[in-house]
């Protein structure tokens, strides 16, 4: 069974100055299709025998990082396409890894479809707005960590598997700087999203399986007499801040 080949390159007749832009070159069965991945890069800074930028600087590594998400986003089309048994083109895999094909349930998309009707419900009194907001910080977050990871603006729920939530659970506590206890109520909202995923039969498995982060008890300090009462006293400069209180 023939597989894909994936190659970058520089188009050397559109250089301007010493910066090329990046192409992509896929090969299958004989085809091959050429396109841009909207990123240009310093000639010195392009390794022509390993076909990837010098990871020497700061500059050629993100640009290394990038063109491994494309290679990446490539090849877990192509694995889509093996899964679902049909016999497929360059076009079907450039079709799935641009989040255009007609079958590509987007993670992000169903988040966001979740959202709305959420919000929905928020209006008519039977979910409150923090919960909303809770959903809305994760989905943030989500976004976030799918364009610094993978520089991709979605991708297809039946791609995410352990190695994703746990990168994920990562870049919360690590990029969004959040606690324990918050970071593990983010992922519970995501793993809302792949159940209700799982319940429309967009995805046969739940990659949240061995996935155990757990909250942790934590201990709170009360306030004083003392301090209720000097709180109790102050003026407010702002309505806000009354109702704060």
């Amino acid at each position: 069974m023939a597989y894909i080949k994936i190659y970058f390159y520089l188009k050397k007749s559109r250089i301007k100055g010493d910066t090329a832009p990046i192409y992509c070159r896929i090969q299958l069965r004989g085809q091959r299709r050429d396109f841009s991945v909207r990123k240009g890069i310093r000639t010195p800074l392009w390794d022509f025998g390993a076909k990837y930028p010098c990871k020497k600087t700061e500059e050629g590594k993100q640009l290394y990082d990038y063109l491994k998400g494309v290679e990446q986003s490539l090849f877990e089309a192509e694995l889509q396409c093996i899964k679902q048994r049909v016999h497929y083109t360059i076009e079907k895999v450039l079709d799935i890894h641009n989040g255009v094909e007609s079958n590509f349930y987007g993670i992000l998309a169903l988040f966001d479809m979740h959202q709305k009707e959420f919000q929905e419900l928020v209006k008519v009194g039977q979910r409150t707005q923090d919960s909303w907001r809770k959903y809305q910080n994760c989905l943030n977050h989500l976004q976030g960590f799918m364009k610094s990871k993978y520089r991709k603006s979605d991708t297809d729920v039946r791609s995410l598997n352990l190695e994703f939530i746990q990168s994920f659970d990562h870049y919360i506590r690590t990029v969004g700087k959040c606690s324990n206890n918050t970071t593990v109520k983010y992922l519970q909202a995501l793993k809302k999203i792949i159940k209700m995923a799982i319940l429309k039969g967009q995805i046969d498995r739940d990659p949240f399986m061995e996935y155990n982060a757990k909250l942790v008890e934590v201990d709170r300090d009360y306030l004083t007499d003392n301090e209720l009462e000097r709180i109790s006293e102050t003026e407010m400069p702002r309505e806000s801040l009354e109702l704060v209180r």
